[in-house]
């Protein structure tokens, strides 16, 4: 028997995989066709998560759900900035942390790792920073 929270659980990061599989397509040019043949591909390992809802859910709600992902990532990447040099991600990343350090944590009234640390993903992606590889 599966507890319910190793259920998400596992979702959850089912889903982050699926999300950055998107994302490398469409930094790459890709398109949502050629997203949607990779995820429903039976071999393609990190496309479990969407073949699981093709096969629990149905085709159609699995092509939804690819959409809906392939829409997140391409705004993500078209509001991203290319960063040239490893050492302009590094002082992204040093302005990320500081802004992340000097954030309360929702609720807490005092400076928590853990507040930092559910936030991270969303700072993450208002800062608009990807590092793309040469």
């Amino acid at each position: 028997m599966v507890l319910r929270g190793n259920r998400r659980g596992a979702a959850e990061h089912g889903h982050r995989i699926t999300a950055a599989i998107a994302c490398h397509v469409a930094r790459i040019g890709g398109t949502v066709d050629q997203l949607t043949r990779l995820l429903l591909h039976p071999e393609h390992e990190g496309a479990r998560h969407a073949r699981s809802i093709a096969l629990c859910s149905g085709e159609s709600r699995a092509l939804h759900y690819i959409r809906r992902v392939w829409s997140s990532a391409s705004e993500a990447v078209s509001t991203s900035r290319t960063l040239g040099s490893r050492h302009e991600a590094h002082e992204v990343l040093a302005a990320l942390r500081d802004r992340i350090e000097t954030t309360l944590a929702r609720g807490a009234g005092t400076h928590s790792l853990a507040g930092a640390t559910v936030s991270l993903e969303a700072r993450i992606m208002s800062s608009g920073a990807v590092m793309r590889s040469a």
